[in-house]
């Protein structure tokens, strides 16, 4: 059987053609459906992937101090905590927590760490500065007096991610530089919580 398939991404359309799709027996139908449904997927997961990136390439846009480099590291920014989010609410929290503090390793490279809060301010996971971790930071604020925490945690009252500018301490130094954090809700031991990762534009 000889089956076309031809995707549009100008148009956002998939079409499917050839002579022998009216020959079809029911054999036939079940595995035509089956490729169909498998493309569908492929091509959701694409124009889902291709809309975030158009968002966050808009957003970035508002901010010139964004370098195309920076762009890149961005758009994998949003993954890293997409996958994070996965694994937190696939392995709870101990173990999570175990992973992600570990140096080194894929979740804490460099000055790229994971922190976790819960929606009253608490501090649940932050790896940087361990002693902050079950003090509540709702009232914590940078050197532009931006309370981040608090407007983290009032940006994903009505959506479920979202991403935030402000000036936060590198690991190892005392001096606040300009981070760009990406962050989302997520529901885990019967609680949400808010778990992002930042990357520092200077």
């Amino acid at each position: 059987m000889f089956l076309t398939v031809k995707i549009d991404y100008e148009r956002m359309v998939v079409e499917f053609g050839g002579d022998d799709m009216a020959k079809m027996d029911k054999t036939s139908a079940s595995n035509f459906l089956i490729i169909f449904l498998a493309l569908s997927l492929i091509f959701l997961a694409l124009i889902g992937s291709w809309i975030r990136n158009k968002k966050v390439l808009s957003f970035l846009a508002t901010f010139p101090i964004v370098s195309i480099r920076q762009d890149k590291e961005v758009l994998k920014l949003a993954t890293f905590v997409d996958l994070a989010s996965e694994y937190l609410t696939k392995n709870g929290e101990e173990k999570a927590y175990q992973e992600f503090r570990k140096v080194n390793s894929k979740w804490r490279l460099g000055n790229t760490y994971l922190f976790v809060y819960d929606m009253n301010g608490k501090a649940l996971f932050l790896p940087a500065q361990a002693n902050l971790e079950g003090t509540n930071r709702l009232n914590a604020k940078d050197i532009k007096g931006k309370y981040f925490v608090r407007e983290m945690i009032s940006g994903l009252r009505s959506n479920d991610s979202g991403w935030l500018m402000y000036y936060y301490i590198k690991p190892g130094n005392e001096k606040q530089f300009l981070k760009l954090s990406y962050f989302k809700k997520v529901n885990v031991s019967g609680k949400t919580v808010l778990i992002g990762s930042g990357i520092y534009l200077e």
